[in-house]
């Protein structure tokens, strides 16, 4: 990754000329900064990052020029990348570890919340014309969305594999002898196993929701409190 050669002044004042997203990339020397600055490093990462839609910059975390980007942003966690907009307001802050397909989604993202929608559009162009349509016709799935598909899924083979146990145990008594629980016990047995197993899955998902919810809520936060002071950088540039 080629970074802007100078400091946060310069960058800004680049990013404002030439109209780019100004980012800035956090690190310190600890395992999840090594893991996020090597998804920076990647190619497809690198190639967007260093384009003209941007001006990129690394702080040291035990750097002087992270100390005054602390001044003015006040909340700056490590690693962490900030994708600033024109007037100063961060259009999206990425705090810990990421992977390539997360932050390339963060970036397209970041592009359009800035008016650069060419750039996606450039993407989208590299498709075949079969592939587009395919795309536009297929619902799309979140990486949350088709995690809780897979665990739905999961869940159901377990659910299955139970259900099956239990009718081979069941099998096995009545063969020793044991037949005291009739064919209408074993598929109400059955039912209640899969109906208890449904209402785990629904409080695990409950669970989720409201952990996602939480940290959408701690990033609003963030950005407020952020966007409080960020006027005195801009308005020195």
């Amino acid at each position: 990754m080629r970074w802007f050669q100078g400091g946060i002044a310069e960058a800004v004042a680049a990013s404002k000329s030439k109209n780019a997203v100004f980012v800035v990339f956090v690190e310190g020397k600890d395992g999840a900064s090594i893991n996020a600055a090597a998804t920076v490093d990647n190619v497809a990462v690198s190639s967007k990052l260093e384009s003209d839609d941007f001006v990129a910059i690394k702080l040291d975390s035990g750097s002087e020029a992270y100390r005054q980007f602390v001044q003015i942003y006040q909340l700056v966690p490590v690693p962490s990348l900030f994708f600033i907009g024109r007037n100063g307001v961060p259009l999206e802050i990425v705090a810990g570890e990421v992977t390539v397909p997360e932050l390339l989604q963060k970036i397209s993202s970041v592009l359009g919340k800035s008016g650069k929608e060419h750039f996606i559009s450039a993407e989208c162009q590299a498709s075949t014309a079969g592939t587009q349509k395919t795309e536009q016709n297929s619902p799309k799935i979140t990486p949350d969305e088709a995690g809780c598909l897979v665990e739905g899924a999961s869940a159901s083979t377990e659910e299955m594999v139970e259900v099956e146990n239990a009718s081979g145990r069941q099998t096995e008594a009545a063969a020793n002898g044991e037949k005291t629980l009739k064919a209408e016990e074993k598929i109400e047995r059955a039912k209640q196993l899969i109906e208890k197993k449904r209402k785990e899955k629904e409080e695990e998902e409950k669970q989720v929701r409201i952990r996602l919810l939480h940290s959408q809520m701690m990033q609003e936060n963030m950005k407020e409190v952020l966007c409080s002071s960020v006027d005195e950088l801009w308005s020195q540039n």
